[in-house]
């Protein structure tokens, strides 16, 4: 009898690690392909740019690259006190505790009990076509949406609920030390930037006459004096901004 059991533990042993070696190799061809796409997105993009621009683009692709396939293989934690400290901050409450920041996220997993305004959004999807990096978004000053940069339509107003329902991978941050004002000031820069054109200069991220969708983000936050962008170079990636110190992630999803 005794042996059986053991038999038994012995093949449920196997098939479970047959099943993980699996999943870890569809993740792993996943994040190959990923890494793959954007650097052939990239590199079309600085073919395209002044020569006298190219070799500066060049360079600093290579270095983004490595944070690049850092970010595909990230596990975002959630520090609810981190969390909470974020959400004092941002609605002058500081009544705000450690176990109200655990409870942040309902039963249904998103939308969260707070208001998102100004809150970063960030999906290690491959999500814009122009070049799949992933993709970035900034809370509107309606709970129901955000403001995202895409090539068809530029700046434009995007359901919130697209989030949760239509991104596998992806997490929401706040802005640490940030405050009620700074939230609200950046919201409404999003939205009156709405209407402004896609950008495809992805090593000029200070054009404000057009952006892609990290640009936006960065910039909407930069203006109340909080640099998202992680290493400072020509561009700012989603992978960036999710990097920032200042970024502080509170909900989770597909990690």
């Amino acid at each position: 009898m005794r042996g059986k059991f053991f038999g038994l533990l012995l093949s449920c042993t196997v098939a479970f690690s047959s099943m993980s070696f699996v999943a870890f190799a569809e993740e792993e061809n996943s994040i190959q392909k990923k890494i793959m796409e954007a650097n052939q997105d990239m590199q079309e993009t600085i073919k395209n740019m002044p020569l006298d621009e190219q070799e500066a683009a060049r360079k600093e692709w290579e270095r983004s690259q490595k944070d690049y396939e850092e970010f595909l293989r990230k596990d975002v934690k959630v520090d609810p006190v981190k969390v909470a400290e974020a959400l004092r901050s941002k609605f002058n409450d500081p009544n705000i505790t450690v176990e109200d920041a655990k409870n942040l996220v309902g039963a249904l997993g998103f939308p969260p009990s707070h208001h998102t305004r100004g809150d970063v959004f960030v999906t290690w999807d491959n999500k814009t076509s122009g070049f799949r990096h992933g993709h970035a978004g900034i809370g509107s000053h309606s709970s129901s949406l955000t403001v995202e940069s895409f090539p068809e339509g530029g700046v434009q107003y995007r359901a919130r609920s697209t989030w949760p329902n239509n991104t596998r991978k992806w997490a929401a941050y706040l802005v640490d030390g940030a405050k009620s004002d700074e939230y609200q000031s950046a919201a409404s820069f999003s939205e009156n930037s709405v209407g402004k054109p896609y950008s495809r200069d992805f090593f000029n991220k200070r054009r404000t006459d057009r952006y892609y969708c990290s640009s936006i983000v960065w910039r909407a936050w930069v203006n109340q004096g909080y640099d998202l962008d992680s290493n400072g170079g020509g561009a700012v990636l989603p992978s960036d901004i999710d990097r920032s110190k200042k970024a502080i992630a509170y909900y989770t999803k597909g990690f």
